[in-house]
């Protein structure tokens, strides 16, 4: 069985692009079915579950994990 994971992990330019949007975006890199997103898609309960993502890696300090009863963390700070 495979797993879709959110991940936020790239350049740090695109980073900074990505946490400073107001609303949820999230973008698919279909090699991998991984998906990189800012915070706001992270806790956006409802749109990861659409796209059946399972498990979501943190690679940012101080965030939380918004649906922990939902998703499977991984945290590096």
């Amino acid at each position: 069985m495979f797993h879709k994971i959110g991940i936020l992990f790239l350049s740090d330019n695109f980073i900074k692009w990505k946490m400073q949007a107001k609303v949820p975006s999230m973008d698919k890199i279909e090699t991998y079915n991984i998906y990189v997103g800012n915070e706001l898609a992270a806790r956006d309960r409802r749109m990861l579950q659409q796209n059946r993502i399972t498990h979501i890696l943190v690679v940012a300090s101080g965030l939380s994990q918004a649906s922990p009863n939902d998703f499977q963390y991984i945290s590096f700070d």
